[in-house]
């Protein structure tokens, strides 16, 4: 090992529990990161990325037409892309204020396949939990990072 190197402290053996449904929404950042099409802005999440795609979803679901479906999709696309990068900001620095703005179940029925498929998804279940500590003596940085794994998969989490 060289001296530049930083130092990682292996993962304690994992907590076995009920992960609830609070921390898993929490760690969807891998899941948002995973968009191909959403380019994440410098900007800081704002709530009209969330009150537009909500305007959104109430005029797609008050039009009847198949033509006006199409037209509005890919103005959904937009808005949830938008949307999603404001989500992603929200759970790296107020994962409580993104849980209050998850979409319920009810809103993302019927919703386009290419606009559903830039939601956050919701994962539940039993898992294990990880806490990763790293120290880099000669700079004198340290970072702590959070994991869960649910269902085979590994997800950052935030809390």
């Amino acid at each position: 090992m060289h001296a530049d190197e930083p130092t990682i402290t292996p993962p304690s053996p994992p907590l076995q529990q009920t992960v609830s449904n609070a921390l898993v929404l929490c760690v969807l950042t891998c899941l948002l990161l995973a968009a191909t099409r959403c380019v994440t802005r410098a900007e800081t999440a704002n709530e009209s990325s969330f009150t537009e795609f909500r305007n959104w979803n109430a005029r797609y679901r008050d039009v009847r037409s198949t033509d006006a479906h199409a037209r509005l999709t890919n103005e959904g696309e937009t808005l949830a892309c938008q949307r999603r990068d404001a989500l992603l900001r929200l759970i790296r620095h107020d994962p409580q204020a993104a849980l209050e703005r998850v979409l319920p179940h009810h809103l993302r029925r019927g919703l386009p396949p290419t606009v559903a498929a830039q939601l956050e998804q919701p994962v539940s279940g039993r898992g294990d939990f990880y806490l990763v500590h790293s120290d880099n003596f000669r700079t004198g940085h340290s970072s702590t990072e959070l994991f869960v794994t649910v269902g085979g998969r590994t997800y950052r989490a935030h809390v």
